[in-house]
């Protein structure tokens, strides 16, 4: 049996074993005892992110478009979204409804179309079985570019009143069809229209500029506020009578290309201020879309046929710099080699000596130049295009 001095001096080598190993170690809670927020492993250093309590709400993630919100288990929660909206365009929720899972956090997105720059807030009141519990977060809008590359696009209906204008129940139709137009054709024309170097998506909610169609007559135009915010309108009427839905798509490439063009030296309100005929845009196109007034022409048909194409100066002012020449308008390079074929008949038969025709075969060949120019002037009429 070891003597009594033996005895102390071993729980003496204990006690000092321990504090050591202590010191090492670093604090070691108590049985029971929470486990520390900071702890340390592989030299980095993670701080645990405290999680609302029985009665309380935290918003630990605020941008526009997007919360993250810490709630008491499936408490149910009103998030009111305090944003300044433009003048223009389209404005987002005023609130959003939220029910919280029971892991206590839910991750919230809802529409956010553009809207000015600046501060915004959140105010979070979530009910739970022990009274309503609040919050309130700011987080700021950031400023949001409009970008020829990837511009998106909501085409809406004016229903009501558009500039204080009473609708016209005669130009809901033509309203109608223009949309339906503007929605099967527009992406693909903007396309052809940026010679590949854009792209345009129709979408339902968060847009970069709303086309707003109106069963009204007036002047289409991008109306464009001093907050930055703007918008489309387009009349199913204008001052040349009813719009062809073919024909607004033309209006909405050029009011769409107002976000970009025209300012500065030789432009006169965000229009060219001479026309410019461009190498390789042929027929309407040749002078682009951006001049005042757009150029359209009548074809034989009888309906109008106005710019599609963008030309150089206008990709240029939307930010494009390696700008490919344009591919012709098959239809356009028809219409040209038709028309150049019907003068050469007009020359020949202009050239027919009143008398000459004396002989069958004379008359013969007279009958076949006038066939020949009756069906290049059916072909020409049958065109969709004008050169």
């Amino acid at each position: 049996m070891p003597s009594l001095t033996r005895r102390v001096a071993l729980v003496a080598l204990v006690l000092a074993f321990g504090a050591v190993a202590a010191a090492s170690c670093g604090p070691v809670a108590a049985p029971g005892a929470p486990a520390p927020a900071d702890s340390t492993s592989g030299g980095f250093t993670t701080t645990a992110t405290p999680r609302a309590t029985a009665d309380q709400v935290r918003v630990p993630d605020a941008a526009y478009g997007s919360l993250t919100l810490d709630a008491p288990p499936e408490a149910s929660c009103e998030v009111a979204i305090r944003v300044i909206p433009g003048t223009r365009g389209e404005r987002p929720a005023q609130s959003v409804a939220v029910t919280v899972g029971r892991s206590g956090r839910a991750d919230v997105r809802y529409p956010a179309p553009r809207v000015p720059a600046g501060d915004a807030r959140y105010d979070v009141s979530c009910g739970t079985p022990s009274g309503i519990v609040t919050a309130s977060v700011p987080f700021t809008v950031p400023s949001r570019a409009i970008v020829a590359t990837g511009v998106t696009v909501h085409v809406v209906a004016d229903r009501g009143v558009a500039d204080g204008v009473v609708d016209d129940a005669a130009l809901v139709p033509v309203r109608d069809a223009v949309i339906a137009r503007l929605r099967s054709d527009l992406a693909a024309a903007w396309d052809t229209a940026t010679r590949g170097l854009g792209k345009l998506s129709l979408v339902e909610e968060s847009a970069d500029i709303r086309i707003v169609v109106a069963a009204q007559r007036g002047t289409s135009a991008n109306r464009t506020d001093a907050d930055s915010s703007q918008d489309v309108i387009i009349y199913a009427e204008d001052d040349s009578g009813v719009v062809a839905p073919a024909s607004s798509v033309s209006v909405a490439l050029h009011e769409i290309g107002h976000i970009w063009c025209c300012h500065g030296p030789g432009t006169i309100a965000g229009h060219w201020a001479t026309a410019e005929e461009r190498p390789g845009l042929l027929g309407v196109d040749r002078y682009g879309l951006m001049n005042h007034p757009v150029v359209c022409a009548k074809l034989p048909s009888g309906v109008e046929t106005c710019p599609v194409r963008f030309s150089d100066r206008e990709l240029a002012s939307m930010g494009f710099t390696a700008i490919p020449p344009p591919i012709p308008d098959p239809c356009v390079v028809r219409s040209l080699e038709l028309k150049a074929q019907l003068a050469d008949v007009e020359a020949r038969l202009d050239a027919v000596v009143p008398g000459s025709l004396t002989t069958n075969r004379a008359i013969d060949a007279y009958n076949l130049l006038v066939r020949e120019q009756h069906a290049i002037v059916d072909q020409l009429q049958r065109l969709p295009c004008a050169s």
